[in-house]
């Protein structure tokens, strides 16, 4: 699941981010603990909206100007009890996780005696009150490596900010590695490494490869960004469109959806002990929800642009000629409106997807449902060239049964069991559910006078 935190630094009433925020397709997003001077709006009616719109709320972030506070004997208990204040707000409202910071700047440079008893009282009243402290990692990663080491309660976690760390990790991302079973949250962002900005994936430093090689596999929650735009000029809709693409790019690379329990065993040998990174090489998709890219053509079949235009020809029809030459710089020609390209129809931009992943080098291709947008007859075409082309495994999974007549291997589900097993001309014969399946589609796949 992936979210964005609901400023993101174009002004716009509260209510309407929400709802652009969803629009965009997220399915969660986060909030200040008070109003933190962004919005005219009642703190006690921000969860309300959130979850009428169909979001899921998964912190909230507590104000920390006043924050080193904490460390002094003299406030020490001020700041507690205000840090007791946000964690009845979560509890009222059923948010399960409360982001702090333990410090503001540089001035605490060491954590001290008092504040370490005021943080264990704290992080006890919200156990209590079944609800998670995330600490966050700022400036002084010291501060917070020692809270961590001290205090082991596993209601106290880390949240792990990248732009954060790509200013203030030394090395990156040990943070991140050294608490990897008490991260709780993340606030996903780029910068230059100069200043903390906190601007999209992809438009900075932040190394995110390296990111996604060190990704804790035990974490399966929620890829927060909390982003603000690089381009100020930039129209909120393209932006949220933009953030939306680069966080589940980064979702799909890391891959958030290792077996919750069981193993997954290729060759006999569990799944988890191959490389993870030349395991995944051998792999390609073509998926029904697939990504539009701002770029040319060429970069939308090759993510480097340097691949071989022969590909229309190598697989021809999927994209046809016809409509290439339509656009205005051929392979060159950028799409999407973001910066000014061509739009495309939904089944052209399906094709598109298609080359894709016939494109990228594979020992197996997954197919799932990739024609939504394209017209039977067509896509019994486009099945047939991708069944005889590829030398690899083809794995498809598909409703539409006109598609697959050629596989050497049919397994027909009903009800998640197995009822089938075998070519098309065994099954269609043997197997009375996937005949009247069949039938019930055949007209679909006629080609009309």
């Amino acid at each position: 699941m992936v979210g964005i935190f609901n400023w993101y630094g174009i002004p716009r009433d509260f209510e309407h981010r929400i709802k652009a925020i969803k629009k965009a397709g997220f399915e969660s997003t986060s909030m200040w603990i008070d109003d933190d001077g962004q919005w005219e709006i009642d703190p006690e009616t921000i969860p309300h909206i959130i979850r009428d719109n169909g979001l899921v709320l998964e912190y909230a972030h507590a104000p920390y100007s006043r924050i080193n506070t904490l460390w002094d004997r003299y406030k020490t208990h001020d700041m507690e009890r205000e840090l007791e204040k946000h964690i009845d707000y979560c509890f009222r409202h059923l948010i399960p996780i409360l982001v702090i910071h333990l410090t503001k700047g540089f001035r605490v440079k060491e954590a001290n005696k008092h504040g370490l008893e005021a943080l264990r009282r704290i992080v006890k009243y919200a156990n209590d009150k079944n609800v998670s402290i995330a600490a966050e990692n700022t400036k002084q990663n010291k501060v917070l490596e020692t809270v961590f080491d001290t205090i082991k309660d596993k209601t106290l976690g880390l949240c792990f900010d990248t732009s954060h760390d790509n200013l203030y990790g030394d090395p990156k991302f040990k943070i991140m590695e050294k608490y990897h079973n008490r991260i709780l949250c993340f606030h996903i962002s780029d910068n230059d490494g100069k200043s903390d900005d906190h601007w999209p994936p992809y438009q900075g430093k932040v190394d995110w490869e390296d990111f996604v090689l060190k990704f804790p596999k035990a974490y399966n929650g929620i890829l927060n960004l909390e982003v603000l735009p690089k381009d100020k000029g930039i129209e909120e809709e393209s932006f949220l469109h933009e953030s939306y693409r680069v966080i589940k790019d980064i979702e799909n690379r890391i891959g958030l959806y290792d077996p919750s329990e069981g193993s997954i065993y290729l060759n006999d040998n569990a799944i988890l002990e191959y490389d993870i990174a030349s395991y995944r090489c051998k792999f390609s998709g073509i998926f029904q929800d697939f990504m539009k890219y701002d770029l040319t053509v060429r970069e939308n079949i090759f993510s480097d642009g340097s691949g071989n235009d022969d590909i229309m020809n190598e697989f021809p029809g999927v994209f046809p000629e016809s409509e290439l030459e339509k656009l205005p710089d051929g392979m060159s020609s950028l799409l999407g409106t973001t910066l000014g390209g061509v739009e495309l129809s939904g089944g052209q931009w399906q094709r598109l997807a298609i080359l894709r992943g016939l494109a990228k080098p594979h020992e197996v291709l997954l197919v799932d449902e990739p024609t939504a947008s394209i017209d039977p007859i067509e896509e019994s075409r486009i099945f047939e060239l991708v069944f005889s082309r590829n030398e690899g495994i083809t794995l498809c999974v598909t409703h539409r049964l006109g598609s697959v007549k050629e596989a050497s291997r049919i397994i027909v589900l009903k009800d998640g069991e197995v009822v089938g097993d075998g070519s098309h001309n065994e099954l269609i014969v043997t197997n009375d559910y996937y005949n009247r399946l069949y039938m019930s589609q055949a007209s679909m796949y006629e080609s009309k006078p």
